[in-house]
């Protein structure tokens, strides 16, 4: 349905799955679990049966979840998380306001040096990222002379806006944010405080945070401020924390839960509860009320 919305209005489609942790995932997906990478789509095509097809580049999957079966349900699994971005859908009963938080100070160490990390690998793979277009045409890629020939019918590009796929845009766009989200403790901007939230929990040993996780967290808050600038603020970056770093809390959650209940461990609670306050101290008072929530959960999700 994809190939036949992009052939005849230029459109794609896209699949929408109720409770999709009502199944089980690895079984369910098969081979089209590493097509969801768009990295592949180009390069390797679905099989079924006798036949084969490509995924289109702008091919997407919206899903919902059940986060209150989780005994009878399937748990999604750090490589199936990492393909989507996973968003809170609260009830409308609830109050959504945020007041201040509740927790201890905490001294927060000086913003580090982080050298190449910050300016190479993070700031550099998000621009590449976010201004990458590659345009397929039956599953084949476009030549940039091809792409101006080409009809807009059938034409497949990643980007679900491509006019916003230019690197010098997303730089500029990327150097306002920083310079806008300026409410941070110390005058750190929204990266800082990305990368220093990451440091802190892995040395209170709790986890440790691959750079993939927050160059998909700044590739989100850039791309959403894109798509709807006036609505980009520090509620923002919390939301992409939630959707992209705190899934990997999931891991310490065992360890955790063992602690609190058999009473041995008092370390690892002590550093969860610092890695709580050192959210707050950063200005990610939203993040801290998720952990804490994770605590009493006793995961993510």
């Amino acid at each position: 349905m994809c190939q036949q919305g992009l052939r005849s209005d230029g459109r794609p489609a896209w699949l929408i799955i109720d409770e999709l942790n009502r199944a089980n995932l690895d079984q369910s997906f098969g081979e089209i679990f590493t097509l969801l990478d768009p990295d592949y789509r180009d390069t390797k095509r679905l099989q079924y049966g006798d036949n084969s097809a490509y995924l289109p580049n702008s091919f997407r999957i919206i899903a919902t979840m059940n986060t209150y079966d989780r005994a009878q349900l399937f748990e999604l699994g750090y490589a199936f998380r990492r393909r989507f971005a996973i968003v809170d859908v609260g009830t409308l009963l609830a109050d959504e306001t945020s007041g201040s938080s509740d927790e201890d100070d905490i001294d927060l160490p000086p913003v580090p040096d982080y050298g190449s990390l910050r300016d190479d690998i993070i700031e550099d793979s998000v621009i590449e990222s976010l201004s990458h277009v590659q345009i397929l045409f039956e599953g084949t890629p476009l030549s940039a002379e091809e792409q101006t020939k080409q009809s807009p019918f059938g034409r497949d590009a990643y980007p679900i806006e491509p006019s916003y796929a230019d690197a010098a845009l997303v730089r500029e766009q990327l150097t306002s944010i920083c310079s806008d989200l300026d409410h941070y403790p110390d005058e750190r901007d929204f990266i800082d405080v990305l990368i220093q939230f990451c440091f802190i929990a892995a040395d209170n040993d709790l986890v440790e945070i691959g750079q993939a996780m927050v160059i998909d967290a700044v590739k989100f808050i850039v791309a959403y401020s894109l798509l709807f600038p006036d609505e980009l603020d520090h509620g923002t970056v919390e939301q992409a924390v939630t959707s992209y770093i705190l899934p990997q809390f999931d891991i310490v959650m065992p360890e955790l839960r063992q602690a609190e209940t058999i009473g041995t461990g008092n370390e690892v609670i002590a550093n969860f509860n610092q890695t709580v306050q050192a959210a707050s101290a950063l200005g990610l008072d939203a993040v801290a009320s998720q952990l804490r929530e994770m605590q009493a959960t006793r995961g993510f999700m």
